[in-house]
C-alpha cells in the first residue's frame, strides 16, 4: 500500500467517511501489522473533535425565514384545495352512475328457499335406545314454528322493583301471621280438650323446675364460697401452712395457703374463740425476729376462705413462723395481743424409724 494511500485511508477513517469496502481493507491491513505513521490517527481525531468548537454557527436572515413560512402555508392551502377537488369529483361521478340506472327497472332478488321438513328419519342401528333417546329423535323431526309477532316489554324501573319487593314482603308477612294463628289455635284446642292431663303434667313440670332452681341456688352458693379457692389453686407455687393452737385451752385451728409469686393467699379458720366487737384476728409472718403483718380479719360463716392480698416482699426460705394474734379491729403495727395459733412454713419432716432385722 502506497504512502499517500495510507494517509488518505487514515484521514477517511478519522473523519468517519470511509465506505464499507475500504473500511474492511484498512482493518485487514492494521490486523496484519502493516506500517502506519506514528501518532497521525490520534492527531486527526483530536483535530476533528475540535471542529464543532472552532466553526461559527451561521444563522439565516429573518427574510429567509419569512419566505420559507409563506411557502409552507401556500403548500398547505394547495393540498386542501386538491382534497376538496377530489371529493367533489368523487361525488359527481357517483351521481352520474346513479342517474344512469333506469328508474323503472326493478331489482330482482333470489328468494331464499324455505327449510324443508324432516319427517320419518330412521334411527341409527347402533345400540338399543332408551326412553330419552327416542324423545330426542322424535323432537328432531318437528321444526319449531316461526314467531309471528314480537312483543317489546317495557323496562322495569327501580320503583317497580321496590313495589315488587314490598308486595313479596307483605305476602310473607301474611303467610307468617296465618301460620302463627294456625299454631296458636291448635294449641288452644289441645289444651281445652285435655285440661286434666295437661294440668297434671304442668304440676309435675313445676315441681321439677322448683327442684332444679334449688339445685342451681345451692350450686351457685357453693361456687361463690369456693370461687376464691378454685382461682387460687391455679397457681403453681403454693405453700400450705397448718395453724395449730398455742395451748390446750384453745380449740381453734386453721390453714394458711400462700403464693409468693403472685403475692396472694387464702386463710381458713375454724372453732376460733369469740371476738369482741372491736377485735379481729391479725396474721403475722415472723422473719429474723421481726413481725410482718399480712392483715386483720374477722371470720364469718358465709365465707369459708378469706382472701389475702399484697403480701410483703419476703423470700419464703427466710420466714421462720406464722402467728395469729387477737388485736384491735383497726390493727396493730407490732403483735400486742395474745397469740392463739401458730405454724411453720419450712417444716422439717420427722426422721424415719430404722427397721429391725
Amino acid at each position: 500500500m502506497a504512502s499517500n494511500a495510507i494517509h488518505e485511508m487514515i484521514s477517511a477513517f478519522a473523519a468517519g467517511c470511509m465506505d464499507r469496502k475500504n473500511h474492511k481493507t484498512f482493518r485487514e491491513y492494521v490486523e496484519d501489522g502493516g506500517e502506519m505513521p506514528v501518532g497521525e490517527l490520534g492527531e486527526l481525531q483530536n483535530v476533528i473533535s475540535l471542529l464543532p468548537v472552532i466553526l461559527e454557527l451561521e444563522k439565516p436572515k429573518p427574510e429567509l425565514k419569512d419566505k420559507v413560512a409563506k411557502r409552507l402555508i401556500s403548500l398547505q392551502d394547495d393540498i386542501k384545495d386538491k382534497i376538496k377537488a377530489t371529493k367533489q369529483s368523487t361525488k359527481t361521478a357517483a351521481k352520474t352512475v346513479i342517474s344512469s340506472v333506469d328508474e323503472d327497472e326493478e331489482l330482482k332478488f333470489t328468494p331464499v328457499p324455505e327449510p324443508t321438513l324432516v319427517e320419518d328419519v330412521p334411527p341409527r342401528p347402533t345400540s338399543p335406545k332408551t326412553r330419552g333417546t327416542e324423545f330426542y329423535e322424535t323432537a328432531k323431526r318437528v321444526n319449531p314454528p316461526l314467531p309471528t309477532q314480537t312483543y317489546d316489554l317495557p323496562p322495569r324501573t327501580i320503583n317497580d322493583l321496590r313495589d315488587s319487593n314490598i308486595s313479596n314482603s307483605i305476602k310473607y308477612l301474611w303467610f307468617a301471621l296465618l301460620l302463627a294463628f294456625v299454631v296458636l289455635t291448635a294449641g288452644l284446642i289441645i289444651v281445652y280438650l285435655s285440661p286434666q292431663e295437661y294440668s297434671g303434667k304442668i304440676t309435675e313440670l313445676e315441681g321439677r323446675i322448683n327442684s332444679l332452681n334449688e339445685e342451681v341456688a345451692s350450686t351457685r352458693e357453693l361456687v361463690v364460697r369456693f370461687d376464691d379457692l378454685i382461682q387460687f389453686m391455679t397457681y403453681e407455687d403454693i405453700k400450705i401452712i397448718h395453724l395449730n393452737p398455742t395451748d390446750n385451752t384453745t380449740t381453734g385451728y386453721g390453714k394458711l395457703m400462700l403464693s409468693f409469686t403472685h403475692r396472694e393467699g387464702l386463710l381458713e379458720l375454724k372453732n376460733m374463740p369469740t371476738l369482741g366487737s372491736d377485735q379481729a384476728f391479725q396474721i403475722w409472718l415472723i422473719s429474723d425476729g421481726r413481725s410482718y403483718s399480712i392483715g386483720s380479719y374477722v371470720p364469718s360463716r358465709a365465707q369459708r376462705y378469706i382472701s389475702i392480698s399484697d403480701l410483703p416482699y419476703l423470700p419464703n426460705n427466710i420466714i421462720e413462723m406464722v402467728r395469729v394474734t387477737i388485736e384491735p379491729l383497726t390493727g396493730s403495727e407490732i403483735p400486742q395481743g395474745p397469740a392463739v395459733l401458730f405454724g411453720s412454713l419450712n417444716e422439717v419432716p420427722p426422721a424415719a424409724t430404722p427397721r429391725r432385722r
